[in-house]
């Protein structure tokens, strides 16, 4: 599978793979548009349409987290009439397009290859583009937390959390504190919510490595 970056450094153009140009800025490289010269269009209301976006770790699939070499599946409506489809992710001038490494009627499979950052990510095929959803990738050994992205505390409880990435070295960090776990694995983790805890989010630290973040919405 090959991947392909287009970046606007100074009016240069730079390719991590190979040169390569969007000579009509619409995000999907020449060597992959049909029509360079033109902007591809949306495909037509109801038809093939991104709807979710998981991460593939060991035996489950999970949605909204995602690392740099993950393997992500995308599901949709009527990926069936896909005929040689291109993922195109980007970030303002920083572009990459990947062909998926499966596709079916079920959804495509491709390996997320982009550095830490927010991004944009459609289904390109036969120049017509679907909509477009967001996605976030984190540092390829950071720690992931899976669940919900919101949650409440009660201070002095005991709460658990499920992911991936966890260690020893596994802090976790509420607002200004630093927490060290009661009990941690490599996909389990809990911690006591201290009485005087007033963070808004919390994330899981691995030393420098940072996992996603979760939001406090209250205390209890």
């Amino acid at each position: 599978m090959r991947s392909y970056l287009i970046t606007i450094i100074s009016g240069c153009v730079f390719s991590a793979t190979a040169f390569a140009f969007d000579s009509d800025n619409d995000k999907v490289l020449d060597n992959f548009d049909l029509n360079p010269q033109k902007k591809s269009a949306f495909f037509a209301k109801n038809t093939i349409t991104v709807s979710q976006l998981s991460g593939f770790y060991s035996d489950i699939s999970v949605a909204g987290r995602y690392r740099f070499g993950d393997d992500i599946l995308i599901t949709g409506s009527q990926f069936e009439k896909l005929i040689d489809p291109v993922v195109v992710v980007y970030q303002h001038n920083n572009v990459f397009n990947f062909k998926p490494t499966s596709t079916s009627s079920e959804g495509l499979v491709f390996k997320l290859e982009v550095p830490k950052g927010k991004y944009a990510l459609f289904i390109y095929d036969q120049d017509q583009k679907t909509n477009e959803v967001k996605v976030e990738s984190l540092l390829n050994n950071a720690p992931l937390i899976f669940g919900d992205a919101s949650v409440t505390l009660e201070k002095g409880k005991t709460f658990s959390l499920s992911g991936i990435g966890f260690n020893q070295d596994s802090k976790v960090v509420l607002g200004p504190l630093k927490i060290t776990p009661k009990f941690v694995s490599n996909t389990r983790l809990t911690f006591e919510v201290p009485n005087n805890a007033a963070g808004l989010q919390f994330y899981i630290e691995n030393n420098a490595l940072k996992s996603n973040i979760i939001r406090v919405t209250s205390y209890k």
